[in-house]
């Protein structure tokens, strides 16, 4: 998982599809590397852009967001898979 360490965004993490793969940009590096469940909710959104595309991904977020006026919607879909994703084993593709 390629993370970089960005302090703007709103939350503690976006991951986001770029020219060199899915990237997530972290807000503290000492979260990132004590809390496997962070790690498994990011991990879910890379395995997202891999099944279904950058574009569609970004698509899916975007339209969400802004139909719902959320940032961080705990009940939609993507995020409900990376809430899950937190209490599950570490899966075999990541």
């Amino acid at each position: 998982m390629q993370t970089f360490v960005w302090k703007l965004q709103a939350g503690d993490a976006v991951t986001f599809p770029t020219p060199w793969g899915p990237t997530v940009f972290i807000r503290s590096r000492a979260q990132w590397d004590s809390d496997e469940a962070f790690r498994k909710h990011e991990a879910t959104h890379i395995r997202q852009i891999k099944r279904w595309g950058a574009a569609k991904y970004l698509w899916l977020h975007l339209w969400t967001r802004l139909r719902h006026f959320d940032m961080f919607l705990y009940n939609h879909p993507i995020e409900r898979e990376a809430y899950d994703a937190e209490r599950l084993p570490w899966p075999d593709d990541v």
